[in-house]
């Protein structure tokens, strides 16, 4: 199987669909990999997003992983305090979502893996959306879905939100060599890092802000497109 990895969508269903078009057009399996919902650009189409991607899942078993924003909007359907004043995005989503069934909704953000592990090409990956620690302990199989069970309170955590320095900041990680034998993919970062030599793979092209692109990467091939 060949997998196409792309990066944060952020309810803009345009550049997902002609992403995702071309990935299967061509013989490729999509792992999106988290943020689909929240634009930031004032164009919001997160009903067309959680549509394709269901449809996506159904038809040619896409994978969508687990994401800090994805997260956010399963919390508020859950019945957790959020501050939608401080969500204006969030906001978004949920007016756009407002005619889906929000028990189908809750069930399937809640039931999304936190990470997705595959080999191609003698190369293992291990992706999420922020960051794949090597503290995670998953079975021989691949492909693999990594689920809740699979990770600690910690663990998931960094899937989601990435890893902090001691002093609180972000965790740039991928400005130094990976050294396990597999690469770590993420999105989250509002980058785009391709660093196979080094194991890392940074894919965020800033897909809802004003003038983001949204970034596909041919895993076989080692071309990364951006629409």
């Amino acid at each position: 199987m060949k997998y196409a990895l792309i990066g944060d969508i952020h309810s803009q269903f345009d550049k997902m669909k002609a992403a995702s078009e071309y990935a299967v057009k061509n013989g490729y399996t999509p792992v999106f990999l988290g943020d689909l919902f929240d634009s930031r650009n004032g164009k919001s189409e997160s009903l067309e997003v959680y549509l394709h991607a269901r449809k996506l899942e159904r038809n040619v078993g896409a994978v969508v992983i687990a994401s800090n924003h994805q997260d956010k909007l399963r919390r508020f359907l859950s019945g957790h305090p959020i501050d939608l004043n401080q969500s204006p995005e969030l906001v978004s989503t949920i007016q756009d979502l407002s005619g889906v069934d929000p028990d189908e909704l809750l069930d399937w953000l809640t039931n999304l893996p936190f990470g997705f592990v595959f080999v191609e090409g003698g190369k293992e990956y291990r992706c999420s959306h922020a960051y794949f620690s090597s503290l995670v302990k998953i079975p021989e199989t691949r492909p693999y879905k990594v689920g809740y069970k699979d990770l600690t309170k910690k663990t998931r955590s960094w899937m989601l939100y990435g890893k902090r320095n001691k002093d609180g900041s972000r965790l740039y990680w991928w400005n130094r060599a990976n050294p396990n034998p597999w690469v770590r993919v993420a999105g989250h970062y509002h980058n785009v890092t391709i660093e196979i030599e080094n194991n890392n793979l940074v894919l965020d092209g800033c897909c809802g802000d004003w003038h983001g692109e949204l970034p596909l990467y041919l895993v076989d091939k080692g071309e990364l497109l951006l629409f």
